[in-house]
């Protein structure tokens, strides 16, 4: 059996949109319809940024609006403007398959515990890739800032293992006014750089004097 072939593929429903469920396919790089199988949107037809890409749904066509960008009017409702993150994040076996024929070197790299999720730091990159899958990753570009404080880091969404967009953070905040809640749901948390980079650093240190130790202590 062709196991890059014969798998169940995982659907993905567009952000903020009641009818437009879409399989995720990260091996091929494409959303299919799934109401329409010939219907599929390729990521070459996105924007492509840092942590995520970009592009204009069409509601009548199912599809990235005629142009994507061109003539864009965000009060018109036939589109929506929708960011998605790397296919691989959505299909998680899709991901192991292709690290299996394209392994990601993570030798020497810490492991940091987020809320309770295990990720690769990269200090080269200045990101986080998560253990299990190393294409769901949290960038710099992920920064937000505290809705309380102010201070600068990140929410992080610990059931589905992704930090919040931009958009997911206001509609969690909106979505808690309308319930005239004062704490974030349960399964969120925001996470500060202050306090991150203590703990990368102090990991480190804790590294380095285990190690000093170890070599102080062979015999010569």
């Amino acid at each position: 059996m062709d196991r890059m072939a014969e798998r169940e593929l995982p659907v993905l429903k567009l952000h903020g949109l009641a009818d437009a469920d879409f399989f995720v396919d990260a091996l091929n790089d494409v959303l299919i319809d799934t109401k329409n199988a010939s219907n599929q949107i390729h990521l070459l037809d996105m924007m492509l940024f840092e942590d995520h890409y970009e592009f204009i749904y069409d509601k009548n066509l199912r599809n990235v609006k005629e142009d994507n960008w061109g003539g864009y009017d965000k009060d018109d409702d036939r589109y929506a403007a929708i960011w998605i993150r790397p296919l691989e994040v959505y299909d998680i076996v899709g991901s192991k398959l292709y690290l299996e024929q394209h392994p990601l070197r993570v030798e020497g790299l810490q492991v940091i515990s987020i809320k309770g999720i295990d990720y690769f730091w990269d200090d080269t990159t200045a990101q986080f890739m998560e253990c299990e899958n190393p294409f769901n990753r949290i960038h710099k570009s992920d920064t937000l800032y505290s809705f309380k404080t102010g201070e600068p880091g990140f929410y992080i969404d610990t059931d589905r293992k992704l930090p919040l967009y931009p958009h997911e953070l206001a509609d969690t905040i909106k979505m808690m006014r309308e319930r005239k809640e004062t704490e974030l749901p349960s399964h969120i948390h925001f996470v500060s750089h202050h306090d991150l980079s203590k703990q990368i650093h102090k990991q480190k240190i804790g590294k380095s004097q285990s190690v000093t130790k170890k070599r102080n202590g062979r015999k010569l």
